[in-house]
């Protein structure tokens, strides 16, 4: 039993065996998934798996996304990608550039984030890192109360938000994202930002 388990109450195989049956039950015709919303119950955590699309130059740019809601004991808060567009968005939420110490990854990321120290802490799993490095253009990242949940987020709890730039269909694939997304999850309990505890969150 790792960490994972004892903290959400199941195994990283067994929350993805929950996702790949919202998998089957949101794909038709045996068609591969388009990006229908997938959401699983595990432990005291929810994890949703969807698509989003939005517009760029005139055409649509879908994306795929994996979320859930967390107790930020903390208040600590990262945003992670390969985009120029992490320089204004840093910004905003007072953000400042980090260097891990990889060289590899720094030069594939720009990392911002409230706590230099923690962040490096969050990034010091090399298979954290080399999971990120794979799967190649992706934003990690700590949101708020602007985030998916939006007036029902309540006080202490954040989002952890992954975005793939495509809509990834694939069972391989969404499997990769999902695991690199737990051990995201484990990681932030490791280094004492996070709380396995139900966030108190009503879905819709």
């Amino acid at each position: 039993m790792d960490y994972f388990e004892n903290a959400l109450g199941a195994s990283r195989g067994e929350v993805w065996d929950r996702i790949a049956v919202g998998l089957e039950e949101a794909t038709t015709d045996g068609q591969e998934w388009q990006g229908q919303q997938v959401v699983a119950r595990v432990g005291q955590w929810t994890v949703t798996l969807d698509a989003d699309s939005a517009s760029d130059r005139g055409s649509s740019v879908a994306s795929t996304r994996l979320r859930a809601p967390y107790v930020n004991r903390d208040g600590f808060r990262f945003h992670i990608s390969p985009e120029g567009l992490i320089r204004r968005f840093g910004k905003l939420l007072g953000l400042r550039d980090v260097q891990v110490g990889d060289e590899a990854f720094d030069r594939a990321f720009l990392v911002r984030a409230t706590d230099a120290e923690k962040v490096r802490r969050f990034l010091s799993d090399p298979a954290l890192r080399g999971a990120m490095l794979d799967l190649g253009r992706i934003s990690l990242c700590v949101k708020d109360d602007e985030g998916w949940f939006g007036a029902e987020f309540p006080a202490g709890v954040d989002e952890l938000y992954l975005e793939a730039p495509r809509l990834v269909t694939t069972r391989d694939d969404l499997r990769r994202y999902f695991h690199f997304f737990a051990l995201c999850l484990h990681q932030l309990c490791h280094i004492g930002s996070a709380y396995p505890d139900d966030p108190g969150l009503t879905l819709a």
